[in-house]
């Protein structure tokens, strides 16, 4: 039962994290994409960028803050999968960021991780 009830919680803050990016004039080109590289989150646009987003939602932190859940390996998946979306959308600039809901407080962290 927890398994279900972390999905479930995991779509909510997706559903969340995707309407506060369309509030900023985001718009949303997939969810929940999965390629050989790993699955990320959001892939937005916002002019001429394409932004990765990893979304982390936390109710508690007895095991950390939503950001602090972003790790290392999940970088180097994030940063894959930047460079092949470099190749799919050559017209924009790629950049990685995290979502953290973390009970009512939603923040956007343009991560600016290098990805060449």
């Amino acid at each position: 039962m927890v398994k279900k009830n972390t999905i479930l919680a995991g779509h909510l803050g997706e559903d969340i994290a995707a309407k506060f990016l369309l509030s900023r004039g985001y718009t949303i080109l997939h969810r929940n994409l999965r390629t050989k590289f790993g699955e990320v989150d959001i892939v937005a646009s916002l002019g001429s960028q394409l932004r990765v987003i990893e979304v982390k939602q936390r109710s508690t932190h007895s095991y950390g803050t939503p950001e602090e859940a972003i790790t290392r390996i999940k970088r180097i998946k994030l940063i894959k999968l930047a460079q092949w979306l470099e190749s799919q959308y050559p017209e924009h600039e790629v950049c990685i960021d995290v979502i953290a809901v973390d009970g009512d407080r939603v923040s956007l962290y343009l991560q600016n991780i290098e990805i060449a």
